[in-house]
């Protein structure tokens, strides 16, 4: 075949169409991170207008893509940015509650930064590797959000506030261990026998199950909180304020 200029033009192009393809594979993410935002705060969720704040845009794009209705949010905003880009429950890396005044504070730099489920899932579609020396509560949801699957690859988690496990959360179940606080300066009171409620018929977590009719609840909680409780034997937790370089204790992998 004669070497003529298209054939050269074809040549030269080839391998920047294959490493475009190959880039094309990979989508970009925006991911975009509220603080201080209430579940029903948007128009989406029955907010919007009906609070004196439309949302027509959020309400859009929400519209076009998948509405999460089963979720955990963190206490404070610290816990919340640590576990989003860590894939970390924030109590593994010294970052449960937000710090107040001077010292040493935040992340060590031997955490591997991306984000809880969103680390896992991303870090799947991008094709990188998920750490294995350390303990990564992400799950990878990836079918669930493009919709090949009905259900979530997570069914509970424990929910802490500040360093403290405050309940478990197992379905649409909560199994809370702590009275509810309503300001920061107020001390946690330990209840005497856990309540449970049904964050579908009372998401405000107003109206506890009673205990002869929802102990079935316990079984999932205490099988939640005994798996995790073993995994920070085998992962102790990086004390608030390690400084760098931080080695990982024996007891890990």
């Amino acid at each position: 075949m004669a070497f003529t200029r298209r054939n050269a033009l074809i040549a030269l192009l080839a391998p920047l169409s294959r490493f475009t393809y190959a880039q094309a594979l990979k989508p970009n993410f925006v991911f975009i991170l509220m603080d201080n935002l209430g579940y029903g705060e948007v128009g989406v969720y029955g907010g919007g207008i009906t609070r004196g704040a439309p949302t027509p845009r959020i309400d859009r794009l929400a519209s076009e893509g998948m509405r999460l209705t089963n979720f955990n949010v963190e206490a404070q905003c610290t816990p919340s940015r640590s576990a989003l880009i860590t894939g970390r429950f924030s109590i593994r890396s010294g970052t449960h509650s937000v710090p107040i005044g001077a010292g040493l504070d935040g992340l060590t730099r031997w955490e591997v930064t991306i984000a809880v489920d969103t680390f896992t899932t991303f870090a799947k579609i991008a094709g990188a590797q998920i750490p294995q020396n350390r303990a990564i509560d992400g799950v990878d949801q990836m079918d669930f959000f493009l919709g090949n699957s009905d259900k979530s690859n997570r069914d509970g988690f424990p929910v802490f506030v500040v360093d403290r496990l405050e309940a478990v959360k197992w379905r649409n179940w909560k199994v809370v261990f702590y009275d509810e606080q309503r300001d920061w300066w107020t001390p946690p009171v330990k209840l005497g026998t856990p309540k449970a409620f049904d964050l579908i018929t009372d998401p405000k977590e107003e109206y506890p199950q009673t205990g002869l009719r929802e102990t079935w609840i316990a079984g999932p909680a205490v099988r939640i909180v005994t798996e995790f409780e073993q995994s920070l034997k085998q992962y102790p937790p990086i004390a608030p304020g390690t400084p760098d370089p931080y080695t990982p204790p024996k007891s890990g992998r």
